[in-house]
């Protein structure tokens, strides 16, 4: 018995939009990802930093009730521009404001620390940080958010305002907690996921499929970009969120929201910087081949041998302005400026980022480095998406 239309039948269902029509290919990629144990294991290791930082937190605010101990910051500081006083007296000049200068008197004296160029104030703020990290119970904090050499965190610091050191030492909490831990778990997750997402469909052909409906590449593209992006907020925003609401549900009292009203949105915000630019990197490396080992190769690869080399290049540098500038101790922590040597920042891309995520939580200093990392990372997202659209494009026209 001979069979008659045998075409494609008209579909009969509800359509969605052109715009939601990505929702699918983020559902399936959402249903394949979470087949394999290793990607539901590490979901669930990734929550487990979220303890040890709300226990900080927890011991942070307990701490702050003590004023006794951050009073003592203000009276090293008070102790370091005393000692600044003592050095100008000796050179003959007073350190009081400028107008108060005779007619003709020359400027202030600068005290020369070597080629960083560094003047009065940074030295200053130098001793005061030196002095700072060998007090009890507040040194241990100190040194790790004066590690940064931010000036909003110095400020903080040694300020009496409760507010602003409370915003600044909830900020770096958290974007520490989303830096690292989280963020080493977003590099192991995305390089396990994302390799096969578009190698797999160039090799078996599969986007001929998809294509063959009314979906465009932008769709597409932007279906398997959800995929990586939700399952990466799932692991550092989500959590950072938590964290923070835990926090204030066990402070003492609504003192800390008021601080910190907007650490939700910029947790938000702090997190797509990581997400998107990581998602489209590892979206391009698996649609410039047909198989998902080189792309998992080329995703860890790229992290590793930029993370390791800014580490051995800033050490190398800093031990070389040491050598330059003997009177300023050595500090693997801190920060190189960008006609240091610091410009090879950019060839870590976890660094760089980082930087980026600094500025978004109020942590960090809007400096020539940090402009720098700000305009590099839409280049980056952007050159990705364009490699990830020709390959498509090659593919459906060949």
């Amino acid at each position: 018995m001979p069979i008659h239309d045998v075409g494609y039948r008209r579909w009969q269902g509800t359509q969605s939009g052109f715009g939601t029509r990505w929702i699918a290919i983020t559902n399936k990629g959402f249903e394949i990802a979470f087949r394999s144990q290793w990607v539901r294991r590490m979901m669930f290791l990734a929550w487990l930093p979220a303890i040890y930082f709300g226990a900080a937190l927890f011991f942070f605010e307990r701490t702050f009730e003590n004023r006794e101990i951050f009073n003592a910051v203000a009276e090293l500081n008070q102790a370091a521009e005393m000692a600044e006083r003592g050095v100008h007296a000796a050179q003959g000049f007073d350190d009081d404001d400028d107008e108060a200068r005779p007619p003709g008197a020359p400027a202030r004296p600068r005290i020369d620390l070597g080629p960083e160029g560094l003047d009065t104030e940074q030295k200053r703020r130098n001793a005061t940080m030196r002095m700072l990290s060998r007090t009890p119970l507040l040194g241990g904090l100190v040194a790790l958010l004066g590690g940064s050499g931010s000036e909003e965190v110095f400020d903080a610091i040694v300020s009496q305002d409760d507010t602003k050191l409370r915003r600044v030492v909830w900020s770096w909490f958290i974007l520490k907690f989303i830096t690292t831990p989280q963020g080493f778990a977003l590099l192991l997750l995305i390089g396990w996921v994302a390799p096969p997402m578009i190698a797999k469909d160039l090799r078996t052909k599969a986007f001929l499929l998809y294509f063959s409906r009314p979906l465009s590449k932008f769709s597409y593209i932007l279906g398997k970009l959800m995929v990586l992006v939700v399952m990466c907020s799932m692991i550092t925003t989500l959590p950072a969120l938590i964290l923070y609401g835990c926090g204030i549900a066990l402070s003492p009292n609504l003192t800390p929201l008021y601080a910190t009203w907007d650490l939700p949105l910029r947790i938000i915000v702090v997190g797509l910087m990581h997400s998107i630019p990581a998602s489209l990197l590892a979206l391009m490396l698996s649609a410039i081949t047909t198989e998902s080992r080189y792309a998992m190769f080329g995703w860890y690869a790229t992290w590793t041998l930029g993370f390791v080399t800014w580490r051995i290049l800033s050490l190398a540098y800093l031990s070389q302005n040491q050598d330059e500038g003997g009177d300023v101790p050595f500090d693997p922590l801190a920060p190189l400026a960008l006609e240091d040597g610091g410009g090879w920042i950019y060839v870590s891309l976890y660094d760089s980022i980082s930087l980026v995520q600094s500025l978004g939580m109020g942590v960090g200093d809007f400096n020539l480095q940090a402009q720098l990392a700000c305009v590099m990372l839409p280049l980056v997202s952007l050159s990705c998406f364009a490699i990830i659209w020709r390959q498509l494009s090659r593919a459906t026209l060949g």
